[in-house]
């Protein structure tokens, strides 16, 4: 009786790939850090956030989704950086974590038309087509929203009903 292997090739691609889990992880602290003000506080995480874009610009998808997960961990509000974690797990395959991200991105900012298309895009990796249509319903209708108050600035216009 032979045995089998089931080894994992090895890719040729240059990606840097953490566990999908450790995008969730707390980051680690050797030692407490100084308070900062609520202006250093988002300078620090706009900070972060620049150097995850240039990390993920380059491929360096595990830095970049360390460094967001620091920035976050300062502005756990900031609708982007949610939204940016769900394309890159996008672009790694990790579909369930996409629309964990982009979920919360949505959570955050109800009105931003880009967090929908991720999570829409996100749905239709995970295999939920008529999940992914309604989000990305949902994303046409709040650009068209947009659009609508860049031509027409004093005019109302009505609210949508997100799903």
């Amino acid at each position: 009786m032979s045995l089998i292997s089931f080894g994992l090739k090895k890719s040729r691609s240059k990606k840097t790939v953490a566990s999908p889990l450790s995008a969730f992880a707390e980051p680690e602290h050797d030692e407490p850090a100084p308070a900062l003000s609520e202006a250093q506080t988002l300078s620090e995480s706009d900070r972060l956030q620049n150097e995850g874009n240039s990390a993920a610009d380059g491929e360096n998808f595990s830095t970049a989704l360390h460094l967001w997960n620091q920035a976050i961990s300062l502005t756990p509000l900031k609708a982007q950086l949610h939204e940016q974690k769900a394309q890159v797990f996008l672009q790694l395959g990790h579909f369930w974590n996409a629309v964990q991200c982009a979920t919360r991105a949505t959570e955050l900012d109800a009105t931003w038309a880009d967090a929908f298309l991720t999570l829409g895009r996100s749905q239709l990796g995970l295999g939920e087509p008529e999940l992914a249509l309604k989000s990305m319903d949902t994303a046409l209708q709040l650009q068209v929203l947009v659009l609508q108050r860049k031509q027409h600035p004093d005019a109302t216009t009505k609210r949508i009903k997100v799903v």
